[in-house]
């Protein structure tokens, strides 16, 4: 168990970390955002959920740092997009949803076979959020070395 000026430490960290990155990361999310989840969604409230992430998360990657703290950051944040938006296309409130940016609405892609449907969740495999994923990154020492995220 860590102690608390360890943990006071490690929050510290992400809170330097995440105040330094918080505008790139504000404009990501401006610009990934879906237009229909903007209408619901404030940019604020996507950095506030991916900070609370993050700060559940810290130590895993302070264990092993593959990657910089804005990669690291940035991979969090275009997850919880990700996450936001096929939640609230599961729950019908956005209506038809592109989620891999083809131009054509995910059930349409799915139905003409442009897009693979393997576990029959209404999603493209291309768009699934998988529970743990992880980012292999070149260079990085030792065997399955990366980035794990995990919603």
């Amino acid at each position: 168990l860590l102690s608390c000026k360890a943990q006071r430490d490690r929050l510290e960290l992400l809170a330097d970390l995440f105040t330094r990155h918080r505008p790139r990361l504000r404009r990501m999310v401006q610009l990934r955002l879906d237009r229909r989840l903007r209408a619901r969604v404030d940019t604020s409230d996507v950095l506030q959920e991916v900070y609370i992430e993050a700060a559940d998360r810290v130590g895993e990657y302070l264990e092993n740092p593959a990657v910089s703290g804005f990669v690291w950051l940035r991979v969090l944040t275009g997850q919880k997009i990700k996450i936001m938006t096929l939640w609230l296309a599961a729950s019908g409130k956005l209506g038809a949803i592109d989620c891999n940016g083809n131009g054509v609405p995910d059930d349409a892609d799915i139905e003409s076979a442009t897009s693979n449907d393997c576990d029959s969740k209404g999603v493209p495999d291309e768009c699934d959020v998988e529970p743990e994923l992880e980012f292999p990154f070149p260079g990085s020492p030792g065997a399955g070395a990366g980035l794990r995220l995990r919603r």
